[in-house]
């Protein structure tokens, strides 16, 4: 379950004869979950339980987790119900379902190899004569490569490309996963021309991230011909 800012979470326990008097629960961070603001637990806290107003044997309590700056969570709740006379219930351990709060927007950076251009400072072109290797660099926490939407045009016109032809590593310590593939040129030079490339992404918790457009990219592999006369 994908969050944002916060999620609600309500225990539910029954007891016909001395009744439940509160509900003890913690957190635990998912194994292999971003260490950015994101606690590991949460202390274990203790909260009323609230009879029903119909069913008498029906208790139940609820609690929030809000998202900031400062607290992101991936993972999952345990609880235990305590009767009037201090009798507890097994701990039940909600593994199974990873509670995400996200309110952190994804942010992307890109980079070439600039080495192997020209830049043009004025139109703001960048010209080279073989494949461009291009680096996309996306910050955020609970990233899924095959959800990002990456456009590319040739010459005003979208072209055919496959996001899965984008090599992934892991997610670093800072969040970061790096994303590389080639826009290659060709010897029979069909791959000449300007190129654009727009990429969108947004979490699944809607944090939605600023669209990054490129400048323009020109593949030139004709070289100059010369003519005296």
């Amino acid at each position: 379950g994908f969050y944002n800012p916060s999620v609600t979470i309500r225990f539910t326990a029954y007891d016909t004869s001395a009744g439940v008097q509160s509900f003890t629960w913690g957190y635990t961070k998912e194994t292999g979950a971003s260490a950015v603001n994101h606690p590991e637990t949460l202390a274990d806290a203790t909260v009323p339980a609230v009879q029903d107003p119909t069913d008498k044997s029906k208790f139940t309590a609820e609690i929030t987790l809000t998202a900031e700056e400062l607290a992101q969570y991936r993972g999952y709740i345990s609880v235990v119900a305590t009767d009037t006379y201090q009798n507890k219930s097994n701990k039940v351990v909600d593994s199974g379902n990873i509670i995400v709060v996200d309110t952190v927007t994804p942010s992307i950076s890109v980079e070439y190899p600039i080495e192997a251009n020209r830049v043009d400072a004025d139109n703001k072109i960048n010209y080279y004569n073989k494949d461009i290797q291009v680096k996309f660099i996306v910050t955020e926490a609970n990233f899924y490569p095959e959800e990002m939407q990456v456009t590319i045009t040739k010459d005003g016109q979208p072209i055919d490309f496959d996001t899965s032809d984008i090599t992934w590593g892991v997610r670093d310590s800072e969040d970061k996963t790096i994303g590389t593939f080639t826009l290659a040129a060709s010897a029979d030079h069909s791959k000449d021309g300007d190129y654009v490339i727009t990429v969108n992404y947004k979490d699944r918790s809607s944090n939605e991230m600023a669209t990054y457009v490129s400048e323009t990219f020109t593949i030139d592999t004709i070289k100059p011909v010369i003519n005296v006369i």
